[in-house]
């Protein structure tokens, strides 16, 4: 359960660095371009003719990972922690180890309600393969490299928002007594 004020944790598994340093510029608390704390809001505007995208920019815990064992440690260890990732970016292909759908399967045994999505620049196997690979339908996205930073922001907030609400729902109201 989270407070609605608190930013939620987004995981993000790529082996390239300028992937992960895009997803931490558009997403992360702090706003941060690698090398420039300010640089978020000023590097989005850029891309919009000096406008935001979006009336409110949500910012996200994140956590970095290179490889899919990291990442689905990281899930383990969030669950374990009560302090589950709202979210995956996984990329699909991140040698020499296994594959983010691999990692997309074990981080959904590991947390139902984590949103999860796939992110390749080239599709390996058909989208309906992959979406039977990682059920729910409803938790679970395949997009093709390269993103967009608006398209990051929007999947982002909605998967949140998202989250969010089914995690109110899942939660047992107490009666007072």
């Amino acid at each position: 359960m989270t407070d609605e004020n608190l930013p939620l944790r987004i995981l993000m598994a790529d082996d390239e660095n300028s992937i992960l340093d895009l997803y931490e510029s558009i997403l992360a608390i702090d706003g941060r371009e690698i090398g420039n704390p300010d640089g978020r809001e000023r590097r989005l505007a850029a891309f919009y003719d000096g406008q935001l995208p979006l009336p409110d920019l949500r910012c996200f815990r994140t956590t970095r990972c290179r490889q899919a064992e990291e990442a689905v440690q990281a899930v383990a260890t969030a669950v374990a922690d009560g302090e589950p990732y709202a979210m995956a970016f996984l990329d699909i292909r991140m040698p020499p180890g296994p594959d983010g759908i691999w990692a997309a399967e074990e981080i959904r045994k590991l947390d139902s309600l984590v949103n999860i999505v796939i992110v390749t620049a080239y599709p390996e196997m058909p989208p309906r393969d992959v979406a039977r690979r990682v059920p729910p339908l409803g938790r679970f996205l395949l997009l093709q490299k390269p993103l967009l930073p608006m398209e990051i922001m929007q999947v982002a907030a909605v998967m949140a928002d998202k989250w969010r609400a089914e995690n109110k729902l899942s939660t047992p109201v107490v009666a007072a007594s």
